[in-house]
């Protein structure tokens, strides 16, 4: 007399980034398509939500730690081939997913800091991208603003006036799709996909359990 059961469905396997194979015939370099990619934003826009459904827990987290949590959903799909710190140019960049030692996608995470901040973190991003990159991410986490909603509304005033900046994308409601001009090669173009996790607890809710 036992119900017949539903099997819960399992979320498909990711493939690992995929070689672009250019027209020249030439030697292809590492990058991943656009399904690929979305499947990333995917994995961020999920772990962010989670985070969000329980600040009290992530808001005490800093900003190390909510990357490595990232990391930790990235690498389910991409089976330990998304690293946090790794050297990148001019510095160490937050989360990368390499193929035969090349960047395919690159992540800098921060805290939320005001505009100045915000513009500078994605100078930085742009930094970390060679010539052989074309899509990353940029994470930022509120844990200092209680208007939530008025520091989404100063996003894409402040990055679409930094240099490099070429046209924005359409994108889910609280993410930000734009495409920068390579520093080094100005027929490069950048996708930067922007995100935006709000953990902020009031101070007189801080330490109380849910």
């Amino acid at each position: 007399g036992m119900p017949d059961f539903k099997p819960i469905e399992m979320a498909k396997k990711v493939s690992r980034p995929l070689p672009r194979v250019p027209a020249t015939g030439v030697k292809p370099e590492p990058a991943i398509n656009a399904e690929t990619f979305e499947e990333i934003l995917r994995i961020i826009r999920h772990a962010g939500a989670s985070f969000e459904g329980a600040p009290q827990t992530y808001a005490a987290i800093g900003e190390e730690g909510l990357r490595d949590n990232l990391l930790s959903h990235i690498n389910v799909i991409f089976e330990g081939k998304a690293t946090g710190e790794t050297f990148r140019k001019y510095g160490k960049t937050d989360i990368r997913i390499e193929e035969e030692s090349r960047s395919a996608f690159v992540a800098e995470c921060k805290l939320w800091g005001g505009q100045k901040l915000l513009g500078e973190t994605l100078d930085q991003l742009l930094d970390y991208v060679t010539w052989r990159d074309c899509k990353a991410a940029l994470v930022i986490f509120n844990k200092s603003v209680a208007g939530f909603a008025a520091t989404q509304e100063l996003v894409q005033p402040t990055l679409t006036k930094r240099p490099g900046f070429l046209r924005q994308h359409s994108a889910p409601n609280g993410e930000w799709r734009f495409v920068f001009q390579s520093k080094e090669d100005p027929s490069r173009e950048i996708t930067v996909h922007v995100f935006m996790f709000n953990l902020y607890v009031a101070p007189e809710r801080a330490g109380k359990k849910r």
